[in-house]
């Protein structure tokens, strides 16, 4: 199986094996794949999460976290104690749009990361994208109109082994009125322009295309 080891990435991103996992722990990065070893293996959304993080961290940005609650109260009292020891602050994902609403005011970045099918949401954008049929979620889209906030695209290009380039691009101005699926088709597009330009960072860890789209046109 093709990928990163944990110590590979963590020294792509200038991490720490410690924090990777913390990391996976807490949500703010999407579980690795294992082995038939049981060992981890990760690709480039966790390189591209990780270097995001590290650089909102750096900038002093409040960084806020969606995460599913658990049933057990027990269990999440103690999860929620992990994590937020490093100071993130934790909002579940169903009361993420008006806790940002709530709270417009405050500097900070919100990022969100679509690498999953919307399979569980009612709402769904779909396009082709590597020439097939695919559905994305449409909540980041929905938060933007909504909130009029503006909305950036992380690109990531490597350089070297350890050293990426970093560039924003705009996805949405402030104040600017959204048609429906605009934004979502913006960052598909530009996803798939960064595989295309890169394959070999961009290894299938999983299958992708487990939704099919409904013949009479139907979200």
């Amino acid at each position: 199986m093709s990928g990163l080891s944990i110590g590979a990435l963590a020294a792509e991103t200038g991490s720490n094996v410690q924090t990777i996992r913390y990391y996976e722990q807490i949500g703010l990065l999407p579980p690795a794949v294992r082995t038939e070893g049981n060992q981890r293996r990760y690709d480039r959304t966790h390189v591209a999460r990780l270097a995001f993080v590290r650089h909102s961290r750096e900038l002093g940005f409040p960084l806020d976290a969606a995460y599913k609650p658990l049933v057990d109260s027990w269990a999440e009292r103690e999860m929620k104690k992990l994590r937020t020891r490093f100071g993130s602050r934790m909002v579940p994902a169903k009361e993420l749009l008006p806790d940002i609403l709530k709270r417009r005011e405050v500097v900070r970045a919100i990022a969100m990361v679509a690498d999953q099918e919307p399979t569980t949401s009612e709402r769904k954008h779909w396009t082709r994208f590597l020439n097939r049929d695919t559905a994305f979620y449409m909540g980041p889209e929905e938060i933007a109109r909504v909130t009029r906030f503006p909305t950036f695209f992380i690109q990531m290009r490597r350089v070297k082994r350890g050293y990426y380039e970093m560039e924003l691009q705009t996805l949405s101005e402030l104040g600017q009125t959204l048609q429906t699926g605009d934004l979502t088709e913006r960052y598909a597009r530009l996803v798939e322009a960064q595989i295309r330009a890169a394959p070999p960072d961009w290894p299938w860890s999983h299958k992708r295309w487990k939704l099919k789209r409904n013949l009479y046109g139907k979200r």
